[in-house]
């Protein structure tokens, strides 16, 4: 996928090595294309299943005008559809050396990436997905709980979550999404559909928007 903004037509998907990330921080993030899609949520998976983000992704990007790879040898797909920008906060650096702490820069790293990709999101989808989901697991998705709660009272960006049955958390996850309004699903496919729509609507409302100036 692109690492490079200089295409209007090239979708971007950021990750933690992407080359547009310097010490956890966007490079030029004014230049990514919008709507800026972050990928929230359980990032633990079994070797035998693909992570959900990345499921999300080729689906999302399949519906866009032009992709590319990491060895930036782009192809053309002509679509009626714009780029877009996805974040996917995931890092397989992450192993048992690093320590949720202050003084691990590693960490500090990576958590301000991802605080960095939520304030820049249009679209937020929040996850708790996989098979330590279904087996309600006690504390999987930790994380995403509380960047939930970060995006829940946000202004000006659309939160899509989506929850499989049997997540320890699931009830207050329901109860929090129904006080603020937000769409709780519980399939991948479900999201597809709505985060699809809501790019088309970012999409309509930009042209609309132009046609003014």
């Amino acid at each position: 996928m692109s690492t490079s903004t200089k295409s209007p037509n090239q979708n971007i998907l950021l990750t933690p090595s992407s080359d547009l990330i310097e010490n956890g921080k966007i490079i030029y993030p004014h230049n990514l294309p919008h709507p800026v899609i972050f990928l929230s949520g359980t990032t633990n998976y079994n070797k035998d299943e693909s992570r959900w983000q990345v499921i999300l992704t080729d689906r999302l990007l399949a519906r866009s005008r032009s992709t590319s790879t990491d060895n930036k040898n782009a192809t053309n797909e002509p679509n009626s559809f714009a780029p877009v920008t996805i974040i996917d906060p995931y890092n397989p650096a992450w192993d048992s050396t690093w320590r949720e702490d202050p003084s691990d820069e590693r960490f500090v790293t990576q958590v301000n990436f991802e605080l960095e990709g939520l304030e820049l999101a249009d679209i937020v989808v929040v996850g708790l997905i996989g098979a330590d989901v279904r087996a309600g697991k006690i504390g999987a998705g930790g994380a995403a709980l509380v960047e939930l709660g970060t995006v829940l009272k946000g202004k000006g960006r659309k939160v899509v979550v989506c929850v499989e049955k049997g997540f320890w958390k699931e009830g207050y996850v329901k109860v929090l999404c129904e006080r603020f309004g937000v769409q709780c699903l519980d399939s991948l496919s479900m999201v597809e559909t709505i985060v699809g729509a809501g790019v088309d609507s970012w999409e309509s409302e930009m042209s609309q928007m132009t046609g003014l100036v």
